[in-house]
């Protein structure tokens, strides 16, 4: 069946590619802005082989001070802002900026992201393939930050596929999946917050997701840079560039170049004036409407498997 196919170029740039007449995505899903420097973009993909870390280098003991306790981070939106369309961007103007920190192919980076929010006070995003297991490992300084809102955990799929190349049931799987492995290792939903793997999704994969309770799709409108192994120049230079008020940024967990940033990224954050938020923060908990979808699919595939369970009582007989 012909059908409207919208793809994300990943970085900043949005193309649509239509097949057949344009079908309209659900909430209103189908507008789409140019995004600037559309020519420095490209596809990301999830690293494939084993996570490496790179070597740490031993340090002789010094003394130091006593360290300073930690900033306590708590949500600066005082009221939630109305989810509208697929966000590229924080919606309304502010000085707000939503780090956001997908996959996780690399424990010892996962780990440093984990220590700098909690030193800092920054807020987070972390769209997660809970296939790996670098969450698992980091748990004790991941699951405080995770419990008290700080960390926000949303779903990037189990497998981090091309989900336009899977069916129904194997696009909700990956869903389900994630948010089954999200809620043992930190006993908290990732819904209704999702990101399509590369920027892809269209009409189908947005209307699963929904049904399965990920009404939120998410992209980005700026990016550190290291959805690649690459240097910290390149890193630097990209997060100078894009990290603005109101902007979705993203960045990876797969590689350690952007470590050592970190602390140089934060100092960038204050120097302009940006505040980190959730997207949680931000735009709250999903609509009575959004969980009308979930209930709605739910009481149809009940009804399904009842009358598939009649239709195999009858045949018996």
């Amino acid at each position: 069946m012909l059908r409207s196919m919208t793809i994300h170029n990943s970085l900043f740039s949005r193309r649509t590619f239509v097949v057949g007449s344009i079908i309209p995505l659900i909430a209103g899903c189908s507008s789409k802005n140019t995004v600037e420097n559309a020519a420095e973009t490209r596809f990301i993909a999830a690293p494939t082989g084993t996570p490496h870390s790179d070597d740490a280098s031993p340090t002789a003991a010094v003394d130091s001070p006593e360290p300073a306790e930690p900033p306590v981070s708590k949500n600066p939106i005082a009221k939630p802002h109305p989810w509208k369309d697929i966000q590229y961007r924080l919606a309304g103007e502010g000085h707000y900026v939503a780090w956001t920190v997908d996959d996780g192919a690399n424990p010892e980076t996962v780990r440093a992201y984990a220590e700098f929010a909690a030193k800092t006070g920054t807020r987070l995003t972390f769209f997660i393939n809970a296939s790996y297991t670098s969450f698992e490992q980091n748990l004790d300084v991941l699951l405080p930050l995770v419990k008290s809102g700080q960390i926000q955990i949303a779903n990037h799929t189990y497998n981090h596929p091309n989900l336009l190349n899977l069916d129904d049931k194997q696009v909700k799987e990956e869903f389900v999946r994630n948010e089954e492995e999200i809620m043992r290792l930190f006993g908290v939903s990732s819904k209704p917050y999702f990101r399509p793997p590369y920027g892809y999704y269209d009409d189908r994969v947005l209307k699963i997701a929904a049904k399965a309770g990920f009404s939120r799709p998410v992209l980005w409108e700026g990016t550190t840079g290291d959805e690649g192994q690459t240097t910290q120049r390149v890193v630097l230079k990209r997060t100078k560039k894009y990290m603005k008020p109101q902007r979705i940024m993203l960045g990876h967990l797969n590689y350690t170049t952007i470590i050592s940033l970190l602390e140089r990224i934060k100092e960038l954050l204050d120097e302009r004036g940006l505040v980190t938020v959730t997207l949680r923060d931000y735009y709250g908990e999903a609509s009575e409407e959004e969980l009308k979808i979930v209930r709605d699919a739910e009481a149809e595939e009940k009804k399904k498997e009842e009358e598939k369970k009649k239709q195999k009582e009858k045949e018996k007989k």
